[in-house]
């Protein structure tokens, strides 16, 4: 059930992206379809009202059952499902749809062919898109998608390995690393932030030899030392909050959004893009992990970029 749940949740967020048929109808009800001309009209007690006729505005439960009774000759059972609504008239759909089809004319068509469907199916039908089909497609997607998934975190733990071997046997290249840091950025006083991202850069020189593909862990030392340093930042200008450790790099710029000029938004959206990947199960390539150092530390063309994020915070901590 979980698994149907999911997969319809993945269906109709993409389908509810789209203008117009989608959203007049809801899948939680139900709905009467022209066989012919595919016109469809809810299925409730005032479109029963419609059919019979009558004044109905004061009727309540016990009025509204004699009258449905009365009227259609259905069992009690369908009667309460009518006055309920929704997808419980669903359950009653073969009965409905024979009543229906002898004496409902299609007010588009004219023809006397009706089916009884959930809004859930219309939509879908309405997609081309047939619903045990694309559930079992997206089982085999998922399948599939676990199978990589396990691929890449038995590849990153290798990679982990391989990383702390390297801090292991070239301790100077680190504290070579880090002093050079320290001394070119002489405000950033947060030394977990100068650590992140001297594991970054040394793990960076050394990726060629250590990692075939995959920059993933490399990438998050680099963000690590951001989202440091921007709450620094925040609590140079007091008006850092407890719990703000806690915010992502995407959560430090949505929430205190008027403390940063747009270069910076526009810098952290492209790190934060290519590096939600790299932090929820999936590789980050080499071109990728360039990219973000160079917006980090710089060598770009122009803007911040030219001389880094790190070297732009380092001015706002003076």
């Amino acid at each position: 059930m979980y698994m149907y749940k999911e997969a319809l949740g993945k269906i109709f967020s993409k389908i509810d992206e789209k203008k117009g048929f989608s959203e007049a109808i809801s899948r939680e009800k139900t709905y009467a379809v022209c066989r012919r001309c595919e016109h469809y009209e809810e299925v409730n007690k005032e479109f029963f009202a419609k059919i019979l006729g009558g004044a109905v505005a004061a009727f309540g439960f016990k009025a509204w059952i004699a009258f449905l009774f009365a009227g259609t000759g259905f069992a009690f059972a369908i009667c309460v499902a009518i006055i309920a609504g929704g997808v419980a008239i669903a359950a009653f759909s073969k009965e409905i749809s024979e009543w229906l089809s002898k004496r409902y004319e299609c007010p588009s068509c004219h023809n006397k062919s009706w089916e009884i469907v959930t809004g859930e199916e219309l939509i879908l039908r309405h997609h081309n898109m047939d619903k045990d089909k694309t559930i079992d497609g997206l089982k085999n997607e998922k399948e599939f998608f676990e199978k990589k998934i396990e691929e890449i975190e038995e590849g990153r733990r290798l990679l982990e390995m391989k990383l702390k071997e390297v801090r292991n046997n070239h301790p100077d290249q680190f504290n070579k690393k880090k002093a050079f840091f320290k001394k070119t950025f002489k405000n950033i006083k947060n030394n977990d932030a100068i650590d992140f991202l001297t594991t970054g850069e040394v793990f960076f020189e050394f990726g060629n030899k250590v990692v075939e593909g995959d920059y993933s862990a490399i990438v998050l030392e680099y963000v690590k030392s951001v989202e440091t340093l921007l709450l620094e930042v925040l609590k140079k200008r007091r008006i850092y909050n407890k719990g703000d450790e806690k915010l992502s790099l995407n959560g430090i710029i949505k929430k205190y959004d008027a403390q940063w000029d747009t270069e910076i938004k526009e810098k952290i959206k492209e790190i934060r893009e290519m590096r939600n990947p790299a932090a929820h199960k999936n590789m980050t390539a080499k071109k990728e992990a360039e990219k973000i150092r160079r917006i980090v530390l710089g060598g770009g063309d122009n803007g911040i970029e030219k001389s880094g994020l790190i070297s732009y915070i380092n001015m706002l901590l003076l």
